[in-house]
């Protein structure tokens, strides 16, 4: 039996290319993701340093230049704090931006997938049914040179 080329399989090689390449931005997002908690992980292990450095600091003589040069730094360790959770805000966003994409990407690639099998069933029905004309046509003539002889 012959195969038959499916009628759609270049776009279905598109759906599945951009399948990929959405995964793969997604991926991407999910690791900028990651980087974002261990920045601000890390942040927040500067900011308990930077406490205990100054509990420690206050016992004995105040500088008033170490109290201002403290003050500073954690006032900028919160302010990276807080860019950083509204970055991972936007990233969260744009995960589930990517997530629907993929979702979308999938389901076209599904459904060209399955149109591919209905094709596949469809012209292995035809070609059983031409097998089955061709050999009525032989059991017929087989039954007419019988009948000649």
């Amino acid at each position: 039996m012959a195969t038959k080329r499916f009628r759609f399989q270049p776009l279905l090689d598109l759906r599945i290319t951009q399948r990929d390449a959405v995964r793969g931005e997604l991926a991407e997002a999910i690791e900028a993701q990651n980087r974002l908690r261990e920045q601000r992980d890390q942040i927040a292990k500067q900011r308990e340093q930077a406490m205990r450095d100054d509990s420690v600091s206050r016992v004995g003589q105040l500088k008033l230049d170490s109290l201002l040069a403290q003050g500073r730094y954690e006032r900028q360790l919160a302010i990276e704090q807080n860019q950083l959770k509204a970055a991972e805000a936007q990233i969260e966003i744009e995960i589930e931006r990517r997530r629907a994409a993929v979702q979308l990407a999938e389901t076209e690639v599904r459904r060209l997938e399955l149109l591919k099998e209905k094709d596949k069933i469809a012209l292995y029905a035809r070609q059983l049914k031409i097998e089955q004309v061709t050999m009525d046509e032989i059991a017929a003539r087989s039954r007419e040179t019988d009948r000649w002889e």
